[in-house]
């Protein structure tokens, strides 16, 4: 009989596993880390929680888990979309197919899942959610940026090109467009989820996408190469670093709303792993040279892969 637990849905009970095993890697909850159940988010950071994990974790005085000042509010019609296409089963009751959320619903009416857990259990449940809580903590400590990206010195210019050092903002005014609609801004975040190099380039080349058009919500500022990288999809990667091939030293600047340039977003992604990560990383840098943050020389020494910051002599700009 499967234990029942007020916090996220595990891996185990989708049916369509083959289908969905990517997708599921984005919708896993930041304390249990199962796939969410009843989805909150930070609106800074998009961080998902289960509802019942964000409510244990505010008992220990935390908002989110990046320390995001930003309400935590009900997950948006996205993250529900992407919920829709999973398919649960219940190994109580022997139901299968079932939606996600008519699974909700089922957690609640099914008679052998419908169980109230003692003061033990609930009490053992809190400890562990402040647990992962410290943890979490403890690692986000050592990874908080200096926001002063930027130096005045020029000879922290680009190694490329003799190119003028410029700002975070300048280098968004200069690259970011926000021209396309929300139906052509999923065509290229579906081509790039799906690692579907030609389906990108023929948005790009032939239907004259920008490739720097800002496909998050507004003011998220994530471009096709940020979510590329979050999503470790090499292919179109390298297309992206070989179209701008001359302007990497701007291109690989651009930051999202947290901070976030498109390396830090492959280091911070939850949904690949650290051996691909190190794969990709090694052919990134020994194909292209460009100056990286002092965030990302913290990253690769915390994550134990320092040996690449010898190895293609990197060089930060801070």
């Amino acid at each position: 009989m499967t234990k029942y637990s007020s916090t996220g849905i595990s891996e185990d009970l989708v049916e369509n596993i083959k289908e969905v095993e990517e997708l599921i890697n984005s919708l896993n909850c930041c304390i249990c880390l199962e796939i969410v159940k009843n989805p909150f988010e930070c609106e800074n950071c998009e961080s998902l929680y289960c509802f019942e994990c964000w409510k244990m974790m505010k008992i220990t005085g935390k908002n989110c888990v990046y320390d995001c000042k930003n309400p935590v509010v009900r997950a948006k019609k996205f993250v529900w979309d992407m919920l829709s296409k999973i398919r649960f089963r219940c190994n109580d009751c022997k139901k299968n197919n079932i939606p996600y959320k008519a699974y909700l619903l089922h957690l609640e009416i099914c008679l052998l899942n419908n169980k109230y857990m003692n003061v033990d259990v609930s009490k053992e449940l809190l400890d562990e959610a402040k647990l992962k809580v410290e943890v979490l903590t403890k690692e986000l400590e050592t990874i908080k940026m200096d926001k002063n990206l930027y130096s005045q010195n020029n000879d922290l210019i680009g190694l490329n090109n003799n190119l003028p050092l410029l700002s975070k903002e300048q280098i968004r005014n200069k690259y970011l467009t926000s021209n396309l609609s929300t139906e052509q801004k999923k065509e290229i975040y579906k081509a790039i989820f799906e690692g579907n190099l030609a389906a990108f380039k023929d948005l790009i080349i032939n239907k004259k996408y920008n490739i720097f058009e800002e496909i998050s919500a507004k003011s998220y500022f994530w471009t096709s190469l940020h979510y590329a990288m979050h999503y470790g999809k090499l292919d179109i990667i390298i297309f992206i670093l070989e179209y701008y091939k001359s302007k990497l030293s701007y291109i690989m600047r651009l930051e999202s709303n947290d901070g976030r340039c498109p390396i830090l977003c492959l280091l911070k992604s939850n949904g690949v792993n650290s051996n691909t990560k190190k794969d990709l990383l090694e052919t990134i840098f020994s194909a292209y040279k460009f100056l990286i943050s002092n965030e990302i020389i913290r990253e690769l020494k915390n994550r134990d892969m320092d040996y690449l910051i010898e190895k293609y002599k990197l060089k930060s700009y801070n």
